[in-house]
């Protein structure tokens, strides 16, 4: 997966998978592999790695912000008082014995080409290649970030530490010239 740099914001993406995280709710899902649900925004299809759904009054499963899932071929509708709903690996929603249909899981070679709105989902472009996605869908789990708080307050310290050494040999510079200056 790698990283990628944002040349419009200079920002560094990094596509590594995260530690998946159980949470025990049925419409939270992880994916595990490279790959997007696909979501169906106000303005067209996004795309996101974030699996907190949930499961809508109208039998539809959505993000927080209300926007449905979107689905292979047809939209597939839930009872929301019916009979738990089973995710299988491969995104097949399940309802009971009725399958309802398959999440759209999608992928993108180009990952560097995604732009991202201000709700955090990602956007392609018509011209962006879409492929289907190499994921395992993980019900009742979501993924975690791919970053180690510690590591990362660990390396964060590490570089004010070089900042003040660096700033501390600036003044002793500094001073040393004050005083060659006060010899003249």
């Amino acid at each position: 997966t790698g990283e990628t740099i944002r040349p419009d914001t200079f920002e560094v993406v990094d596509w590594a998978q995260g530690p998946l995280e159980r949470t025990g709710v049925p419409t939270d899902l992880a994916l595990m592999g490279r790959g997007f649900f696909a979501v169906e925004g106000p303005e067209g299809e996004v795309y996101t790695r974030d699996g907190h759904f949930f499961l809508g009054e109208s039998g539809q499963l959505v993000t927080q912000e209300g926007f449905p899932l979107a689905w292979e071929g047809t939209r597939g509708n839930l009872d929301p008082v019916g009979d738990p709903v089973q995710i299988d690996p491969s995104g097949t929603v399940w309802q009971g014995n009725q399958r309802a249909g398959r999440l759209a899981l999608v992928d993108f070679p180009a990952l560097d080409r995604l732009t991202q709105d201000r709700n955090g989902y990602w956007q392609a472009s018509p011209a962006l290649d879409r492929v289907p996605a190499d994921v395992e869908v993980h019900q009742g789990a979501l993924e975690g970030a791919n970053v180690s708080t510690i590591d990362e307050m660990v390396a964060l310290i590490q570089t004010q530490r070089s900042f003040e050494a660096g700033s501390q040999v600036l003044r002793l510079i500094s001073q040393t010239y004050e005083r060659l200056n006060s010899f003249r």
